[in-house]
């Protein structure tokens, strides 16, 4: 009876065979069997997805990661990955430069310091969106990924970060006419005491010259404040008072600590032995 009910569906062109048994054939529950076999028969094939290639360029991910959380809270940045040809010939990504726009980072005169310097070249762009991206935006990444390319570097990578999925990323890699889709590879950040992602206007400041840029806006930005509230075309007076702070290894912490109660500090018992500096 399955044979041919199979027969007479390949040539009706149906799944139901129970248009094509006799009415006194078997019962419900017989059809409803020899249903799902007869659709295992004559559904289509659906070949395998084959897998990703592995991509010819590594990346730090937490370079990655980190750039996502900065275009997360700052759209429109874009970043270029920069990176050199290990022992093996593998080309290894190590250090995303991030700003406003791709030019942005390859003119400035920062950069190419840092490549001689560090013996890096770039290698691939990374930037919020999707491997479906709009022609407009994948033509621009497109032209920047085949500057890149020459007679040692065979391939450009392109990294696309999620907007709002963090940790979500996709890289597509660019030899030819066409982008192509690829598995990461992950490496490691080889380059010691030194930042894997960094604006590139902080390129060569040491840790101490950032602590002190940093406290310089925080200053900057309360003096902005006291500025906005005093009344228009005035200028606010604030006392001001030379003290004497003890030279004792903790002066830079005494001065902070006056500065906040004066009153206060004044009033602590000093030595004579201290070595007061004004």
């Amino acid at each position: 009876v399955l044979m041919q009910a199979i027969s007479l569906a390949d040539k009706s062109g149906t799944n139901d065979i129970s248009t094509l048994l006799p009415k006194d054939g078997p019962s419900s529950s017989d059809l409803a069997s020899l249903d799902n076999i007869l659709g295992r028969y004559l559904s289509p094939e659906i070949p395998p997805t084959a897998p990703l290639r592995q991509t010819s360029i590594s990346a730090v991910k937490s370079a990655v990661t980190t750039f996502q959380t900065w275009a997360m809270r700052t759209p429109g940045l874009v970043g270029v990955l920069f990176g050199q040809q290990g022992k093996s010939k593998a080309w290894k990504g190590l250090r995303i430069l991030v700003a406003p726009s791709f030019q942005a980072i390859l003119e400035d005169h920062r950069t190419a310091e840092m490549c001689e310097q560090d013996q890096v070249r770039p290698v691939g762009v990374i930037q919020v969106g999707s491997a479906a991206a709009n022609e407009a935006s994948r033509e621009i990444v497109r032209t920047q990924c085949q500057a890149f390319i020459d007679e040692k570097l065979k391939v450009s990578l392109c990294i696309y970060v999620h907007p709002h999925d963090p940790g979500s990323f996709a890289f597509k890699e660019f030899g030819g006419e066409e982008f192509v889709c690829v598995e990461p590879v992950w490496g490691h950040a080889t380059m010691k005491g030194i930042a894997n992602v960094c604006m590139v206007e902080h390129l060569f400041q040491s840790n101490r010259e950032a602590l002190y840029r940093q406290v310089c806006k925080v200053v900057l930005k309360e003096a902005c404040k006291i500025y906005d509230t005093s009344p228009s075309g005035n200028t606010q007076k604030f006392p001001f008072e030379k003290v004497g702070i003890p030279g004792d290894g903790r002066c830079g912490w005494r001065a902070i600590l006056a500065a906040q109660n004066l009153k206060g500090f004044l009033a602590i018992p000093r030595t004579a032995t201290h070595d007061v500096r004004v």
